[in-house]
Parts: structure tokens; sequence; C-alpha cells
């Protein structure tokens, strides 16, 4: 049994076409899924679905097992968090530490166990030297690796990670991404982004155009389609450009240069 189900979901905002339209896929435990769109895909709307703040107008989601419903969506979020576009919109705490806290006072996690947590997480994302400080005299990557550090703490087995990096400049999104790298293996994570630079340390690809789901594949069998990636509106990896200018012009020795930068472009 996967640990995350989507079957045949669908969702229409008001007087709009169709944001998502009979979308299905299976995430075991343990995947690291990227799921790859560009603005007005329906990625977004994907994820609020399945951590359950948007329900699907068809079709449904099973968390471990569990359909998600009005019934069932206190304990299935036990399972799963999400960090959004924006860290500033997560923030609740005075201090760092307060911040990371918040979800477990919540969860009314005893004071010790905290601690510990507190501790644990904020070292995983290279916060630890910064428990004492306001959020709001952070940069941008640190308020995002605090976000991070706030999901993880509350030890769900699914992390989706929604934009996570689309706010930040080149330096925050190398810190976030460093961060979430670590979870590889750890957590089931399903990363929506636009960028295809952030799907390169992924397991598997998804790809959604106009709310439909037109490609799911190993990333380097999707890296492969670029034919859909671009009827995607993607813009495709420099290194594919590259490859592309080669096929086109026959250059000698194509196929040795073509292979030297698939490897370089895969390289994790």
């Amino acid at each position: 049994m996967s640990l995350v189900e989507v079957k045949n979901v669908s969702y229409k905002y008001t007087n709009r076409e169709n944001a998502l339209t009979d979308v299905s896929f299976n995430i075991e435990k343990g995947e690291f899924v990227c799921v790859l769109g560009h603005n007005g895909s329906g990625k977004s709307t994907l994820a609020k679905i399945i951590v359950g703040l948007l329900k699907a107008k068809s079709g449904e989601v099973i968390i471990d097992g569990v359909t998600l419903n009005e019934d069932t969506i206190d304990s299935v979020r036990q399972k799963l968090g999400i960090v959004f576009q924006n860290p500033d919109n997560q923030f609740v705490g005075v201090t760092v530490k307060d911040d990371i806290a918040f979800g477990l006072e919540n969860r009314n996690i005893e004071r010790s166990e905290m601690l510990r947590r507190i501790e644990y997480y904020s070292s995983l994302v290279d916060m630890e030297d910064f428990l004492d400080k306001n959020p709001e005299n952070l940069s941008g990557g640190q308020k995002q690796r605090v976000a991070i550090a706030s999901v993880l703490a509350c030890e769900g087995e699914i992390i989706v990670f929604d934009e996570a990096t689309s706010m930040l400049d080149p330096k925050g999104v190398k810190e976030v991404t460093n961060a979430i790298k670590k979870l590889k293996g750890q957590k089931t994570v399903i990363y929506i982004t636009h960028n295809l630079d952030e799907a390169l340390f992924c397991d598997r690809v998804i790809v959604l155009s106009k709310g439909v789901k037109v490609l799911d594949e190993k990333v380097l069998d999707a890296f492969k389609e670029k034919d859909i990636l671009k009827s995607a509106s993607l813009d495709i990896l420099d290194s594919m450009k590259l490859i592309e200018l080669i096929e086109e012009k026959g250059l000698s020795k194509g196929k040795e240069i073509e292979e030297i930068l698939w490897q370089l472009t895969y390289q994790k």
C-alpha cells in the first residue's frame, strides 16, 4: 500500500476552468517526488488538497490507508506538514525557539522531548545558533529554514514543500535546498516547484500542465522528455539546450559530448 494515494482528483475555483482535472498518482514511503509545473498548472492547488486545506471537488486523497475527509482530517494531519512560499506567513513566535516550539505545544509534547526536538531540528537546518533571535531579523533563507525546522519538529512522515524557494535570492535558495536534501531517505517528500534545477535531487518527477498530469517518470527519464516539458511551459536546463544544439548542428563526436553533458546534469 502506498503512503500517499491521489485518485482522480479534480478541483475548480468559482467561474474558472478546472485547476485540476482527474489527477492520479501514488507515492511510496520514503520517496522524494518533485511536482513540476508552470504558474497556473495546478501544483499549489494539489498541495493544498493533499494537506486538507482545500477539498477536492471529486476524487480522493488517501494518506497511509486513511481517506482524507472531515472526519479524519485531524488525525491525518498528524502525519504530514507543509512549508509554504513565504516563511513570514508561518511565524508565530517571538524567537526562533518559540516558533519551533509552537506546534509542539499544540500537540502537548512533554517539555524535555520538546527541548530535544528544538535542538535536533534547528541543528539539522543549521539554525542552532539563532534560537534566541527574533525571526523578523533573519534573512529569507534563514526564515525558511526555521519554517522547515518547525514542520520537521512535529515529526510527520510526509513533508510538502510548496514553492519553498520561490521568494529567495540565490544564496537563500542554496541554503534551503541544502537543508531539504538532508531529508532524502528520512522522510517522504513532495517538492513542488517550477524550477527544473530543483528537481535534479528528487527521485521522481510529476509534471502538471493546465491542471492535467502529463508526465510521471524517474528524474533521468523525465528530463529526456524535452517536448513534454516545453509544452508544459517549463524552461529546460541549459545543458539540455546544449544537447539540442549538438543534435541540430550534427557536431563531430556529438554522442560523446551529449553523454558527458547528461552526466554533468545529473551529478548530485
